[in-house]
């Protein structure tokens, strides 16, 4: 039973038992109090048991990431995400070769997975330009769109140089 104005004196809505039973609550983010009673073959009813969840359906809100070359290696740091109900849990970090980003945290090659704000990719090609996504989970395991970075290829320059004499 959705138990927001109180918890009725009886269960008038039976169903069989089924673990996979889907439970529909008030509308709404946030606290909710829900009962299940129990009834055996012989109509011997259970006293409610009841529980306090919380209902967070939103993702987090991303900060910003900011990538830079260091050699061969990209250091990556960003901002905290927010998330006002359930609270930001971790962090993933994608990134792939090119300046197509990753679509979402499923693509790419996981970079890193974890609380931190920062992290390091070791061992790219400094020739080649990369594109890296972080997105932040909660503790309802609501995955946020990411924030993006585009990195140049940091590798050397070529070229002629013209040096003038006055």
């Amino acid at each position: 039973a959705n138990a927001e104005d109180g918890i009725p004196d009886e269960c008038t809505n039976w169903s069989p038992l089924d673990t996979e039973s889907r439970w529909w609550l008030a509308a709404g983010q946030g606290d909710k109090l829900v009962a299940v009673w129990v009834r055996d073959d012989e109509a011997r009813t259970s006293v409610p048991a009841t529980a306090e969840i919380s209902l967070d359906t939103i993702a987090p809100e991303d900060g910003a990431l900011q990538a830079r070359w260091n050699g061969s290696d990209v250091s990556l740091a960003w901002t905290a995400a927010t998330d006002e109900r359930s609270g930001v849990d971790e962090y993933m970090v994608v990134y792939a070769a090119g300046t197509t980003v990753p679509a979402d945290c499923s693509e790419g090659t996981v970079a890193y997975a974890g609380s931190a704000r920062s992290t390091v990719v070791e061992d790219l090609e400094d020739t080649s330009s990369y594109s890296f996504r972080v997105c932040a989970w909660d503790a309802a395991a609501n995955l946020s769109v990411g924030s993006t970075e585009v990195l140049a290829a940091a590798g050397e320059l070529f070229g002629t140089i013209l040096i003038l004499s006055l």
